[in-house]
């Protein structure tokens, strides 16, 4: 039996292309695959950020003078002494700060992903339908 793929509201027999062409697809659908995966990665994050924020609001010290640079973390446009917090909200500062690296490096990464993607959609469009 024919494998059929639809693309672009066309079918195409699979044995009917050329090696190129299913080379083109199998990329593209692993772009597809990782694009969703990194999505799915940003909302989980996001998750976890919201959750750490949620227990560090709950342990808020007192704000810190406005002229402090040092020993300082900032939290809403607000400056707090990092040694006001006790060792469970350190953690949970220590921890949005991490999850927020891994948010940019994420985004960084779909990015590239949707990038290498449109590549190959363009390549695959390219080959299914030559200039005459």
């Amino acid at each position: 039996m024919a494998q059929m793929l639809k693309i672009d509201g066309r079918e195409y027999d699979l044995e009917d292309l050329s090696q190129e062409t299913r080379s083109q697809i199998g990329s593209l659908q692993y772009a597809d695959r990782r694009i969703k995966e990194t999505q799915d990665e940003l909302a989980l994050t996001q998750t976890a950020i919201n959750a750490y924020a949620v227990n560090l609001g709950r342990k808020m010290p007192k704000e810190a003078r406005a002229n402090r640079k040092k020993n300082t973390v900032t939290i809403n446009d607000k400056k707090y002494l990092i040694d006001d917090f006790d060792e469970n909200s350190k953690g949970l500062v220590f921890s949005i700060h991490k999850a927020q690296k891994k948010q940019l490096q994420l985004k960084a990464d779909l990015a590239l992903y949707q990038t290498a993607r449109a590549a190959y959609a363009k390549g695959l469009n390219e080959t299914l339908h030559p200039a005459a």
